[in-house]
């Protein structure tokens, strides 16, 4: 490349002929997935929210706004007075209201937009700086993984679904069909109480004759939905009576088991954990 007189151009001015302006951007961290789960546990959509003044001059009396496509969350918008030349402001209050209205009804994932636009009050329809992030809306009943807030899944667990009553049932029939005491009564008696109601339960769960639903590959990175105790328990009938595999489990007896009822394994659980019981104690 050579100038109008003929002389060549050092390499230098060439790269700064091509060089971007400097220019007022921003820097956002935000959610990638969000559930309705999040929403109810107040998890936050933005990380992070700052406006870089990378030219030469301050900008003054600026109004920074958040958008959605949907609309997830309700639109909020930040008044900055100014951000000198070269300077990095770091905005502290980043909530921002989801619509859980909106989670609730979600039956299967979609994509939505965050759309953050600043302006300033002098020239209010330029946009100095824009920014859009990718947020994945998961259904109401879709855990994320473990790559977005794996604690998460402990928002599925549902104590208070009429399922787990009949299970509870089912478990206090099965402890009385033993020889044992039917109420459901926790730790307060003991870890030899404890181990009884736990063998209950697990007899209740057996006399269901559950199948196991192979989850799709890689499930615990990408997520998956999450099925409720009522949706497990429907399809398989009622709970039956208490069977006499029970007494199996509580050493008063060894009955065959039902057809269908595997228990080997549990059962050298339960001599395992009642040997760590008896170990604690010495």
């Amino acid at each position: 490349m050579r100038e109008a007189d003929g002389a060549p151009m050092a390499l230098s001015e060439v790269l700064a002929t091509t060089e971007p302006a400097p220019v007022v951007h921003l820097q956002v961290a935000a959610v990638l997935r969000l559930n309705l789960a999040a929403f109810q546990n107040a998890v936050p959509a933005l990380y992070e929210l700052a406006v870089i003044n990378d030219t030469p001059g301050p900008v003054s009396d600026l109004t920074l706004t958040i958008s959605s496509e949907p609309a997830f969350l309700k639109p909020r918008s930040w008044q900055l007075a100014a951000v000198g030349a070269g300077e990095t402001y770091h905005l502290g209050d980043l909530d921002v209201q989801l619509d859980g209205a909106l989670l609730s009804r979600l039956t299967e994932s979609e994509q939505s937009t965050l759309r953050f636009e600043l302006r300033a009050a002098a020239q209010p329809g330029t946009v100095l700086a824009q920014h859009e992030s990718r947020v994945e809306l998961l259904a109401r009943n879709q855990w994320g993984g473990i790559g977005q807030l794996p604690e998460m899944v402990a928002a599925f667990v549902q104590p208070n679904d009429p399922a787990v009553d009949r299970v509870l049932k089912a478990a206090a029939l099965a402890l009385q069909a033993g020889g044992k005491d039917g109420a459901i009564d926790g730790y307060s008696h003991g870890a030899k109480r404890a181990w009884e109601l736990a063998s209950g339960i697990w007899t209740a769960v057996l006399q269901r004759q559950l199948h196991y639903a192979l989850p799709p590959a890689s499930f615990e990175h990408t997520g998956q939905k999450v099925r409720s105790p009522g949706q497990v328990l429907d399809g398989s009938g009622h709970l039956p009576g208490p069977h006499a595999a029970v007494r199996r489990l509580f050493g008063t007896g060894t009955p065959a088991p039902a057809a269908g009822v595997h228990q080997g394994p549990f059962l050298r659980w339960r001599v395992a954990a009642r040997r760590a019981v008896l170990h604690h104690r010495r």
